[in-house]
């Protein structure tokens, strides 16, 4: 697609994932789960989360997610940075995240949700001018999602709005 590979080649990626949920209380819940990733031509890829749950009421729950998230950059990009002579694993993404969520379920077939959130994300992507991806900046942020999921026999409709706020941006190079 970009051009830079002209040879067949193929990368692999195990990953293991893992989840502990402990019910402490009768309505708070608390689960510990985390992934490692290995792609050929990344570092290991580590996303641990840890989640608490409380139920309300029967029809509220209540919902704190912390966690990391990793992510890799596309496989030809990865691919072509990696045959070049002397090449390091290339950087991966980072978003480190705190969410907070309410859902209710007034009905069976009706859930409304709203959830703040805040981000701390190393961002990376594809630079032209040096055939890479590469490490572009953190960016902090936060926002809110309001959603209304409506689901009737085969029909399932969604509707939701989201804001997000740049609180703070750091770029590697300007």
């Amino acid at each position: 697609r970009l051009g830079f590979i002209t040879e067949p080649w193929t990368v692999y990626t195990p990953s293991v994932f893992g989840e502990y949920r402990a019910e402490l209380a009768d309505p708070l819940t608390v689960i510990l789960a985390a992934r490692f990733d290995k792609h050929t031509y990344t570092d290991y890829m580590f996303s641990p989360r840890i989640s608490v749950l409380m139920e309300m009421t029967d029809i509220d729950l209540l919902k704190l997610n912390i966690g990391q998230s990793t992510r890799k950059a596309g496989d030809e990009e990865l691919r072509a940075q990696w045959i070049i002579p002397g090449s390091v694993y290339p950087e991966n993404e980072m978003i480190k995240y705190m969410e907070l969520r309410w859902e209710e379920t007034p009905r069976e077939n009706l859930l409304l949700a709203s959830t703040a959130f805040y981000y701390l994300h190393d961002v990376i992507g594809f630079t032209g001018s040096t055939s890479q991806s590469t490490l572009l900046g953190t960016f902090e942020s936060w926002g809110y999602e309001l959603e209304a999921v409506y689901v009737n026999d085969s029909t399932y409709y969604t509707v939701s709005h989201s804001y997000t706020k740049l609180i703070d941006g750091e770029l590697v190079n300007p």
